[in-house]
């Protein structure tokens, strides 16, 4: 344990948390402790499973009867005055409540059970009390209960199945009572020797009824050392913690005890010196006589034969495990099950009683199941390659272990092995065909760890190039975990490594686009440009998209420079609207600029240059103009020439801003009857917008005959 006090255990109230969950440990108010000047006010200090601090904060609470840890992991503390608490493993306080006037009226609480569901509590009128809740009281006042003989009792504990429950008496006696509907009868018993008091025996019994007590030892410490023992109980099985170590106490599989126990004749058969080749085959013969499955013994004698044959080649090494082993995966169930049957049936009905027996009170499923059962998932699993193969690693042939990994079915325990040994490229051939995201993640960082750096700070790509070479699934996460970490350069290399210039020259344009959105000089971002167009030149004559990459990638480098120049020039000049950034803008935004800094000879000068339409040109002028309260120049640009999109877009950009004396000017240039009349009625001028409607809209022809028709009209009658 990582803890630095070595008295913890005996000092403080320690509560530990299942599954591997945190530790909380608080002083306990039973012992005496001299106060330090460094912590007056005790705290609640918060571990980990191996006791390495996480938090602590002040206790500042008293008379604490109960603290544990409920299922959300939630740190449950139950006080005398009838208060509950709770606590994150954080050290964070989550909740605070009372479970009401009621158990403060009979005394208070003395003793707290906080279990699965909710807490537990005895007054000290004996009275119990059930709270169904960690975060409110919900109180339920149980029937008082039968008072159990042979009592009182210091600690008791209830079995998982409820059908049991264990009790350790003032007087040193140990009982397992049967607890049922209407009565409660012993079922075991057992008893200590209380004259040795000078020294803490730490002394843990496991049992139950109709079995015997198994007494394991953590060793026993004088009184003031720090001594102690705390139990936790785990979901597949028990931890204890002492003041310097964590022990786990599993239950053994049926597997291993069939193979461990007594009358067993599996042990002999692993540790027996494999001088004689065949000496397997009747092991096998023995394991099917017995009904166990001859896998774990064809295993143990595969890693035998590796570590010790030093004289066999890899081929005839390789060829005898592989032939036995497939041998014992060709095994028919319905033998093996026979097999199983008959041994069970030969032990008697003994074992199934034991079974029943530890199933009811340890609550383990696991005898539960048929012995037939066990057999076909045994013979269903993937052989153990993986094992072998890091035996024969570990012996010095990598060769033999390469093979033996290449049977492996599991593409995890494949994958990894084939990782260890150096075998970067068949690793991702494996993961490649799993189809699994993970393992491929992990054979590219295996690949990149490989390469070392050359001086100029490029990385040499021969492991990765090699992995990914043929495998489009291995390049297509290399890809997107490049994009997804950043590391756009490095694709851009391995591209340019494998000759991949469409796509090198894409990264560079990505590179380019990052740079420019980081605010990198321009020289920067002229060189990844300059690269992407190098790449795209060479495989424009043979692919379309390349040649369209190119001319655009051309285009945005002259637009590139032409924006260094107009930077230069804005500063120089005094240009309005300081501060000059151009650089990194795309085209119709730099137009704009420039019409906002009424610089409007560069504006046109980039129109010409880059073939800008009239269309698009006048839309990003008229609106650049009304976003800059530039009425005067909109005016006069109106006036310029006849608009080839329309008077609409002006009218539009001044009702915008507000402008609803130009708006109105503007109006009666609009042709169109109905975009008049919508935008008269946008100006309340609705007479006007009912005539707009009314009046028959004219051809360009018929207008002109009008004019000239009343122009000659006019002329004659002055005449006369």
């Amino acid at each position: 344990m990582l803890w630095t006090n070595p008295k913890i255990l005996e000092t403080s109230i320690v509560a530990g948390a299942p599954w591997g969950g945190p530790l909380a440990a608080v002083r306990s108010e039973r012992v005496f402790q001299p106060a330090t000047t460094h912590k007056l006010v005790p705290e609640l200090q918060l571990f980990t499973a191996r006791g390495r601090l996480i938090a602590s904060l002040p206790w500042t609470f008293t008379r604490l009867v109960a603290m544990q840890w409920n299922e959300e992991e939630a740190l449950v503390c139950v006080f005398a005055d009838s208060v509950v608490r709770t606590f994150s493993p954080a050290g964070e306080k989550l909740h605070f409540f009372s479970l009401g006037e009621a158990i403060k009226a009979e005394g208070g609480i003395i003793q707290a059970c906080i279990g699965k569901a909710g807490i537990a509590v005895l007054t000290s009128t004996n009275q119990v009390y059930i709270n169904q809740a960690f975060d409110k009281a919900r109180l339920l006042h149980l029937p008082t209960p039968r008072i159990i003989p042979d009592g009182p009792f210091v600690a008791l504990a209830a079995s998982r199945s409820n059908r049991f429950v264990a009790a350790v008496s003032n007087a040193g006696a140990l009982q397992v009572l049967r607890v049922d509907a209407s009565s409660v009868q012993l079922a075991a018993s057992a008893s200590f020797d209380r004259s040795r008091r000078v020294r803490q025996i730490h002394l843990v019994l496991l049992g139950g009824p109709n079995s015997e007590w198994l007494p394991l030892d953590f060793g026993s410490e004088p009184r003031g050392s720090g001594g102690g023992v705390v139990l936790v109980e785990e979901i597949d099985g028990l931890r204890v913690l002492t003041s310097t170590t964590a022990e786990l106490i599993r239950r053994a599989a049926a597997a291993t005890e069939s193979v461990f126990g007594v009358g067993s004749i599996c042990t002999c058969l692993r540790e027996a010196p494999l001088d004689i080749r065949h000496q397997h085959l009747l092991a096998v013969r023995i394991c099917e006589y017995s009904g166990l499955c001859p896998r774990g013994v064809l295993v143990s004698w595969s890693l035998a034969k590796i570590s010790r044959c030093a004289s066999l080649t890899d081929e005839e090494l390789t060829e005898a495990v592989c032939s036995r082993m497939h041998a014992v995966a060709r095994l028919p169930p319905a033998a093996a099950a026979a097999a199983a049957a008959a041994a069970a049936s030969a032990k008697g009905g003994g074992g199934d009683a034991t079974a029943s027996l530890a199933q009811s009170f340890f609550g383990y499923a696991f005898y539960n199941r048929p012995a037939q059962q066990q057999q076909q998932l045994q013979l269903q699993s993937p052989l153990p390659f993986a094992r072998l193969a890091l035996c024969a690693a570990q012996a010095g042939r990598p060769v033999l272990a390469t093979r033996l990994a290449a049977f492996e079915a599991e593409p995890k325990a494949q994958v990894s092995l084939l990782l260890k040994l150096a075998k970067v490229s068949l690793a991702t051939e494996k993961a490649a065909e799993a189809a699994d995201a993970d393992l491929l993640l992990q054979c590219l960082a295996a690949a990149l760890a490989a390469d070392a750096d050359s001086p100029d700070g490029r990385v040499d790509m021969s492991q990765l190039v090699e992995a990914l070479h043929d495998h489009p699934a291995a390049q297509s996460v290399f890809a997107i975990y490049c994009k997804q970490t950043g590391q756009l350069q490095l694709l851009e290399q391995y591209y340019e490594r494998v000759a991949a210039a469409q796509e090198a020259g894409l990264c560079c344009l990505s590179l380019a686009e990052a740079a420019a959105a980081a605010g990198a000089e321009w020289e920067q971002r002229r060189g990844w440009l300059a690269y992407a167009g190098g790449f795209f030149a060479s495989v424009k004559d043979s692919q379309l998209p390349a040649a369209v990459a190119h001319s655009e990638t051309l285009t945005s480098l002259e637009l590139l420079s032409i924006q260094r120049d107009l930077e230069v020039k804005a500063n120089t000049c005094g240009w309005l609207g300081p501060p000059h950034k151009f650089a990194g803008l795309s085209l119709m935004q730099t137009i704009r600029q420039l019409i906002l800094k009424m610089e409007f000879a560069e504006a046109d000068n980039l129109k010409k240059v880059f073939n800008v339409g009239d269309a698009r040109y006048w839309r990003c002028k008229i609106d650049a103009l009304a976003d800059g309260m530039h009425f005067d120049e909109l005016q006069a640009f109106a006036k310029y020439r006849t608009s080839p999109i329309g008077y609409e877009p002006f009218v539009e950009a001044c009702l915008r801003k507000g402008n609803r004396e130009l708006a109105l000017q503007l109006t009666y240039k609009v042709q169109g009857a109905e975009a008049r009349a919508r935008f008269f009625s946008a100006l309340g001028r609705e007479d006007e917008a009912a005539a707009a409607l009314q009046t028959p809209q004219q051809s360009v022809g018929g207008g002109l005959l009008q004019a000239l028709s009343g122009a000659f009209s006019r002329r004659s009658a002055t005449h006369d």
